[in-house]
């Protein structure tokens, strides 16, 4: 308890710039107050360096560019300090302007990433970045001689082809996943013409035939958002799920006009989140198909030791141990056929 008394009066603000002319003890002590914080809020713009005076209760002071925080937010420090160079980083690496980059739905691609398992998100990241370990990034990091695609034997298996590799199998499960899209789609009430028109992009991006933007279904609204899509971020963004925020105003506009409650901003997350997941299960095809038996990577193998079992077949039993001469019983081309076949030397 404080040995004084304390009694709280209101006193009216801002009198003298309201016309008072005549202003009482305590509305000069307000105005003289006003006064010396605007001509320090003014000294404080004005100066290359912003006082850093800790004020009473605060351990730290934090300030960037010359400007002090009133609060310590990582995000916040980490865009203020990292951002500009990130923004022209993937300038630079996804081939977008620095407008095109403002038209991008961000925050849905975040929340769309967000919801995938922590597994998934790691896969995620190299994604985007365009780091899976294809064949030619592992070519590329000598971990192996060649960049063939283990499914059509393509050169180069570029992180695109994973997607877009015309081998059966491959083609098979982009159909079923494009099937469970469609099906997926309808479920969450998108707008009939904006369902064909996705699909009918997809289709011709995963062919390699240009969209026909002006013959999609969906009208003049689809066309536009397509057209905005191809012209600023393109295909491959769309793919990756970076999409123009006019897709999300097609649908908004849909939704309303059927008095429906669900929310377009959610319907972009969860379609873009699908999009995540027919990428992933497009990858996890490619590595079945690269390490199953009799796949790229027994066949990898076999290029490396077949040379030297036949080496070690030419030199004889002779230096064996006693007992191990049954592995080279039979002919040559038997031994290295078994070696093929994933069971080793």
């Amino acid at each position: 308890m404080l040995p004084i008394e304390i009694k709280w009066r209101w006193v009216e603000s801002h009198q003298r710039e309201k016309g008072r002319t005549s202003l009482d003890w305590w509305a000069q002590k307000n105005d003289w107050c006003d006064t010396n914080a605007k001509r320090f809020g003014q000294h404080c713009r004005t100066q290359a360096k912003v006082p850093r005076d800790r004020l009473f209760g605060e351990s730290m002071t934090i300030a960037v560019a010359g400007e002090k925080l009133n609060h310590t937010s990582v995000e916040d420090l980490y865009t203020r300090t990292f951002g500009k160079r990130t923004l022209a980083y993937w300038r630079n690496r996804l081939q977008h302007t620095e407008v095109a980059q403002t038209h991008i739905q961000w925050e849905d691609a975040a929340k769309a990433r967000q919801t995938l398992p922590l597994g998934l998100r790691r896969w995620h990241a190299k994604y985007v970045t365009g780091h899976l370990p294809t064949s030619q990034v592992l070519c590329k990091r000598k971990y192996q001689d060649h960049a063939e695609c283990p499914r059509c034997d393509v050169v180069p298996e570029t992180q695109t082809h994973v997607l877009r590799c015309r081998a059966p199998s491959a083609v098979k499960k982009w159909k079923e996943n494009m099937a469970n899209l469609r099906a997926f789609l309808q479920k969450e009430q998108t707008h009939p013409g904006l369902c064909r028109a996705i699909l009918q992009i997809l289709t011709s991006w995963h062919d390699g035939t240009a969209v026909g933007v002006s013959t999609l279904p969906g009208g003049r609204t689809v066309q536009h958002a397509a057209a905005l899509q191809r012209d600023l971020l393109g295909w491959d963004a769309f793919v990756r799920g970076q999409w123009h925020w006019s897709w999300n105003q097609v649908q908004h506009r849909y939704l309303q006009s059927v008095g429906s409650q669900k929310k377009s901003r959610r319907w972009t997350t969860v379609v873009i989140r699908q999009f995540f997941l027919i990428a992933w299960d497009m990858w996890l095809h490619r590595n079945h198909v690269c390490h199953a038996t009799g796949g790229q990577r027994d066949r990898d193998r076999g290029r490396t030791t077949d040379p030297l079992i036949r080496e070690y077949y030419e030199d004889g039993i002779e230096a064996l141990h006693e007992g191990d001469d049954r592995v080279v019983v039979g002919s040559q081309g038997k031994v290295v056929k078994i070696n093929g076949g994933g069971q080793g030397f």
